[in-house]
């Protein structure tokens, strides 16, 4: 496992894979308070752990799902009601 910190609580985990070449990248809390994470490709998911700016930056995350269309999204119930969209809402005891 490789671990990136791009301030306060953005978190990059990238995880290798079986064969080479794989790996499974996930963007944990990319909130207002990070910088560093914007220009990130390849991600296969993005969490956000709870509903407050410092975690989830709504200005930024637009761009970053864009520029990764097959990273899973996924937030807390009430982050992923309030970001809408593809955004997956992930409850205590979830298995992803």
């Amino acid at each position: 496992m490789e671990l990136t910190h791009f301030g306060h609580s953005c978190l990059l985990a990238s995880f290798p894979g079986a064969s080479a070449g794989q790996s499974t990248t996930v963007l944990f809390d990319p909130g207002n308070f990070s910088h560093g994470f914007e220009g990130i490709t390849g991600l296969s998911a993005i969490l956000i752990t709870h509903q407050h700016p410092d975690h989830a930056d709504t200005e930024r995350l637009p761009a970053l799902l864009e520029a990764n269309p097959q990273a899973a999204p996924y937030a807390d119930p009430q982050t992923a009601a309030q970001l809408g969209g593809p955004w997956q809402a992930v409850h205590v005891g979830d298995q992803l």
